[in-house]
């Protein structure tokens, strides 16, 4: 309520008590369907008795319990609203007291100085002329004089006295006008009127930086978060924002001691009104991400769904007349998102996405579980073409699978946050123009800063993770990406390069970092050959690596005769077969398997 040092009794008490008795009648009928609940929970076990009566009524007790916190909020609200009413009728009745004193007190200082002898007040004027009066030319008419002076003067010292009293009892009137405010202000923001709410206001959530907002966030009940998400639609993207740091020590506060490995009340409650948020949250433990982007991708197949039964009416409705290749090629894409989200929803998933954005092209799947048995973490990240069709059909999951098979101590993070040098949409064709991006230093290092982000967030996410030795393996321009992440700030205790493209001109390898390179003459060796790929910086030439080479299943040396000459060329099929080879579980690629076992695991 706004008023001014002027009006400290400005606002109307009478309309103040009429709040007060709307938040008295509204309290009366939260009551009313509060007995209400409580009753149809008390009755519900008449005819029903299961499992889901009981959860029903706990239900509905907790609905009861949080509608008890509305009720009592009001009441007091009420309260509160009232005892400010009566505060300030009496701030009004007394500057009607004050106003009145000072009028009375400025007529009688005006009085007081009209009854001062004229010369007084114009002590250079004493000419009879101008004053009408004989001048003061005996003692006696100086004396008269002189007590008139003193009279008009002690009149006028009383009235600036009065003054000075009312304007000293006025500063205290204003003052108290100011603490009454802040009185009601906090009965009504108090933590018994508006739960967890009291620490926020609507410039709260815009003024504290995501990290402070995030801390705010800890214990505030299931009505408390209905009302403050209601009154500011963007605090998902606020929370969006915070430090991993600060969103794990977060989940942790809102978590349940007792059931570490469980999500409590208020952890499913975000988890389920803002899963496109939490399936994104660096910081988040992964498997409440695990969580959250189950939810996205079983809100993705539903579309999914819906679109491919208007394509396939379509394309009935279209054959014969039109082309309808583009709308079959969108089919078989509807068909195979559709069979590999089908795998991560439902009750028994068999995938766990830890990202899930394909139209931004994010996707990290998640292979394995951290338990307190983990102890190792790895990071597999595809190269060149990589795109979803791949993740789908589940080519670029081979080697975290084969990984994760052999070892329940291990989680692999099959990594592609954004999209990858010569990807195109979903395609698995490979579209050679786009060939030069897997060569384009800013480019890696663009895509290097996301994967530290991604590092740093699952290092801040659990105490399990950053105990666990890490690995990152990364085929062809993957380890542009990986060496790029290091120049971000990432560390990882060994580098697996799979036939590696190269590394930018700012990278140094790191000291504590174990470096191995694994590769078959391929056609990135080819073109390698040349010094034109990364400007020769290759892991293949490196010092930095540890170098394995593998002769291939095939030889890659063609010969054939002309006229009887005899000449030898290498098999551009063959060098393309190896270069994928090397990044599946496919038996031909057992040494190179066994070997990244060596290098995590070490001789066994």
């Amino acid at each position: 309520m706004s008023w001014s040092e002027a009006d400290p009794g400005q606002g109307s008490p009478a309309g103040i008590q009429g709040v007060a008795a709307l938040r008295t009648a509204r309290a009366a009928k939260v009551r009313d369907a509060q007995r209400t609940i409580q009753s149809v929970a008390s009755q519900s076990g008449v005819d029903w008795e299961a499992a889901s009566q009981r959860s029903f009524a706990a239900e509905l007790s907790k609905k009861a319990a949080d509608i008890e916190l509305v009720a009592t909020g009001l009441e007091k609200q009420a309260t509160a609203l009232t005892t400010y009413a009566g505060a300030l009728t009496q701030i009004k009745d007394r500057q009607v007291v004050l106003e009145t004193r000072r009028a009375t007190a400025e007529q009688d200082l005006a009085s007081a100085r009209a009854k001062m002898p004229f010369p007084e007040l114009f002590p250079q004027t004493t000419s009879p002329l101008l004053t009408g009066k004989p001048a003061p030319d005996d003692e006696a008419a100086k004396a008269d004089l002189a007590k008139q002076k003193a009279k008009a003067q002690g009149l006028i010292d009383d009235a600036q006295s009065d003054l000075r009293a009312i304007d000293a009892e006025w500063d205290t009137l204003v003052s108290d006008r100011r603490r009454i405010d802040a009185t009601c202000a906090a009965a009504l923001q108090n933590q018994d009127v508006l739960g967890g709410l009291s620490n926020f206001s609507g410039v709260d959530v815009a003024s504290k930086s995501p990290d402070d907002l995030l801390a705010l966030l800890v214990g505030l009940s299931a009505t408390d978060r209905e009302m403050l998400l209601a009154d500011n639609p963007d605090l998902a993207k606020k929370i969006a924002a915070a430090s991993p740091e600060a969103v794990a020590a977060w989940w942790t506060a809102i978590g349940d001691p007792a059931d570490p490995t469980g999500f409590s009340e208020q952890q499913q409650w975000f988890l389920a009104t803002m899963p496109v948020t939490m399936g994104a949250l660096d910081g988040l433990a992964p498997q409440a991400r695990v969580a959250a982007n189950k939810t996205n991708a079983q809100d993705r197949l539903d579309a999914d769904q819906t679109e491919l039964y208007s394509v396939m009416v379509t394309i009935a409705a279209l054959e014969g007349h039109v082309s309808t290749r583009a709308l079959e090629k969108r089919r078989a894409e509807l068909e195979a998102e559709i069979a590999y989200l089908k795998d991560a929803v439902g009750d028994s998933p068999t995938r766990q996405l830890y990202l899930y954005d394909p139209d931004r092209s994010r996707i990290i799947e998640m292979e394995g579980t951290i338990t307190d048995q983990t102890k190792h973490v790895v990071t597999y990240t595809p190269g060149t073409f990589a795109d979803l069709a791949k993740f789908y059909d589940g080519s670029t999951q081979a080697i975290a699978s084969s990984i994760v098979a052999g070892h329940p101590d291990t989680v692999v993070f099959v990594y592609k946050d954004g999209r990858y040098p010569g990807e195109y949409g979903q395609k698995s064709d490979m579209d050679l123009t786009k060939i030069f991006e897997a060569n384009d230093e800013e480019f890696a290092l663009q895509s290097g800063k996301q994967l530290a982000s991604f590092e740093q967030g699952l290092n801040a996410s659990s105490p399990i993770v950053r105990a666990a030795e890490s690995t990152a393996i990364a085929h062809s321009w993957g380890l542009a990406n990986v060496t790029s992440a290091e120049v971000a700030g990432a560390h990882w205790d060994n580098v697996v390069s799979l036939a590696g493209a190269g590394m930018p001109e700012q990278w140094s390898p790191d000291p504590s970092t174990n470096y191995v390179h694994e590769s078959y003459p391929d056609l990135l060796w080819e073109a390698q050959l040349t010094g034109k790929v990364w400007d020769g910086r290759n892991p293949g030439t490196s010092d930095a690596f540890e170098q394995h080479f593998y002769a291939g299943p095939e030889s890659f040396i063609k010969t054939g005769s002309v006229m009887g000459v005899d000449y030898a060329y290498p098999d551009q099929g063959v060098l393309l077969d190896n270069h994928n080879l090397i990044a599946s579980n496919a038996r031909e690629n057992r040494a190179v398997l066994d070997h990244i076992d060596k290098v995590i695991y070490g001789v066994r």
